[in-house]
């Protein structure tokens, strides 16, 4: 986790403030977890990161860079069900709707 160590380092001495949000890593009973709700084995490099930091203090909406924010594995596990529940309800999607 060396190139961690170096973006945390460079958030420290540049983005404190972002620093300061960011979550202790998850465990692995949360890594597990999340394994179970995408029912798949995690690429190594998603659950790294995670292991870096649990994402940045839920709710809260500072960006890092572009407009994005580090989801906490609980948040893009709800993220994720919902999306999932929305994709196999009735009418989603419609066969009537064109990409823009």
């Amino acid at each position: 986790m060396a190139s961690y160590q170096q973006l945390d380092d460079w958030l420290v001495a540049n983005r404190l403030d972002y620093h300061r949000l960011l979550q202790p890593p998850a465990t692995h009973s949360e890594l597990a977890a999340a394994a179970t709700v995408y029912c798949c084995t995690l690429p190594e490099e998603f659950a790294e990161l995670y292991r870096w930091h649990n994402g940045q203090q839920s709710g809260d909406f500072t960006e890092l860079l572009l407009n994005l924010t580090f989801m906490t594995l609980r948040e893009s596990m709800a993220t994720h069900t919902m999306l999932t529940d929305m994709a196999l309800s009735e009418g989603w999607p419609s066969e009537h709707w064109q990409p823009a």
